[in-house]
C-alpha cells in the first residue's frame, strides 16, 4: 500500500500532560491557548497530542513518538467552568516531525492495540478495583459508569489514575489492552492498599 494511504500529516501539540483515546480533558480559555491548539480550533482539524520529552524553558520541547489524535472541541463538562477541551480520538506512532512556522507538523501512522485475547476475569478486576478507588480518592468530577469494553477501560482507568506525566506515557505505549490492564491491575492493588492502611498507620 502506498506511504500517502498509511500516514497521516498533523500539527502535533507537545504538552506537559497525556490524553488516551475516548477521554475528554478540560482546556484553558482560547485566549491562551497554545498557537496549534488555536489553529485545530479554528480550522476544525485533529491534533496530535504528544508528552513533551523536555519541558520548557529548558530546551525544545521534542514530543515522545507515541502519541494521541484529539480534537479541540466547545462544551463545559460538569463542575469545571471551561468551556473547550481536547478529546482523544486514536493512538498514532508519529513517524517524523519538522518545525513549521508556528509549530510542529508530523507524519503519523494509526497505532491500535494488537488484536489479542483478554482476560474477562482481567477487565472485571479493573472496573471493580476503578470504582473503588473513585470512592476513596477525590477525583473532582461525579462518579462515572465505568466503559465495558476492554480497550475503553483501560483507557479510562489510565486517564484517572494519580499518576505523574511519565507514568501516563508508558501506558500508553504498551501494545496491548492486556498488558495496560494488567499494570494498571497491580498500580490500582498497591495504591487502595496503601489507602487502605492509612487509618491504621494514623
Amino acid at each position: 500500500m502506498p506511504v500517502s494511504r498509511e500516514t497521516i500529516t498533523l500539527p502535533i501539540y507537545a504538552a506537559q500532560a497525556v490524553i488516551f483515546p475516548g477521554m475528554r480533558v478540560p482546556l484553558a480559555e482560547d485566549s491562551t491557548l497554545p498557537p496549534v491548539l488555536f489553529e485545530a480550533m479554528r480550522q476544525d482539524l485533529p491534533v496530535a497530542v504528544a508528552l513533551a520529552r523536555r519541558p520548557h524553558p529548558e530546551g525544545p520541547e521534542l514530543p515522545h513518538t507515541i502519541a494521541t489524535i484529539a480534537r479541540v472541541v466547545h462544551g463545559t463538562l460538569e463542575r469545571t467552568s471551561s468551556p473547550l477541551a481536547l478529546i482523544g480520538i486514536s493512538r498514532v506512532h508519529l513517524l517524523s516531525y519538522r518545525h513549521g512556522d508556528r509549530y510542529l507538523v508530523g507524519q503519523a501512522r494509526f497505532l491500535p492495540d494488537l488484536d489479542e485475547p483478554v482476560s474477562p476475569l482481567l477487565v472485571e478486576e479493573a472496573r471493580a478495583l476503578g470504582s473503588e478507588l473513585w470512592s476513596v480518592v477525590d477525583l473532582g468530577i461525579p462518579h462515572p459508569v465505568l466503559p465495558r469494553h476492554p480497550e475503553a477501560v483501560s483507557y479510562w482507568i489510565a486517564q484517572h489514575l494519580p499518576l505523574g506525566p511519565e507514568e501516563r506515557q508508558e501506558l500508553l505505549e504498551l501494545r496491548t489492552t492486556q498488558a495496560r490492564l494488567a499494570k494498571e491491575v497491580a498500580l490500582l492493588r498497591g495504591l487502595l492498599d496503601s489507602y487502605r492502611s492509612e487509618p491504621m498507620n494514623s
